[in-house]
């Protein structure tokens, strides 16, 4: 059985803290992490811990990279005895369940996950979702990448499931305001973030559906 292990931050506000992943291994942005740190404010970073709170695009794409944003937001886990956050070993990859989480001063809950492959793909698992601002996608630092509306962009990508990118972007990601509130509640969504070879430099990765990784004329 799969056995929910605490994170330690379901408690505080702006908690931080460094999860190992025994015998799980996440290439991304050109590297090989075997370890993370995530925050309570559904922040991951890789090189540095941050407690960071205001979500911002530049801050994302150049501050804080290499980086996933769960859903980056400012939570306080503190405020509700229901709140948790926790992670799931798996067998091929690691999942971040934040459950219940109150977003700072507010009072309704947001259910959110990220699951991540050991061959570099993610997985976002969204449930009932009550904010409306928030940043969701991953950013590898070396350009501000693509801002792009995550369900419109979505495609039936590898495997038929709903896929954003290609695979070898270095960052997707989409800010959601008041103007432009959040759209993603009871929605999954996979990305190949930065997973698999472009040998062919036809924009396309192996493990991002490329059929033919040898031929650049040949793309999903």
């Amino acid at each position: 059985p799969d056995v929910p292990d605490d994170l330690g931050i379901g408690r505080l506000d702006d908690g931080v803290t460094k999860v190992l992943g025994t015998g799980w291994s996440f290439p991304f942005c050109g590297t090989t992490y075997r370890s993370f740190y995530i925050n309570g404010n559904g922040l991951v970073t890789f090189d540095a811990s941050t407690t960071a709170y205001s979500e911002n695009a530049y801050d994302f794409t150049f501050t804080h990279p290499p980086t996933i944003a769960l859903y980056w937001n400012d939570f306080d886990l503190s405020d509700s005895s229901d709140s948790s956050a926790y992670s799931i070993t798996y067998r091929d990859a690691l999942g971040l369940y934040f459950r219940k989480a109150e977003e700072y001063s507010g009072s309704t809950t947001n259910d959110f996950a990220v699951i991540l492959f050991d061959d570099g793909r993610i997985m976002w698992d969204f449930g009932s979702m009550s904010s409306r601002e928030g940043i969701v996608g991953w950013a590898c630092g070396a350009s501000s990448g693509d801002e792009v509306d995550w369900s419109a962009e979505r495609v039936y990508g590898t495997d038929g499931l709903p896929t954003v990118g290609t695979g070898t972007e270095d960052a997707m990601w989409q800010q959601f305001t008041n103007s432009d509130p959040n759209d993603l509640g009871e929605s999954t969504v996979w990305s190949c973030a930065t997973a698999g070879d472009d040998d062919d430099s036809d924009g396309w990765t192996d493990i991002c559906g490329d059929p033919d990784d040898s031929d650049a004329m040949v793309t999903p």
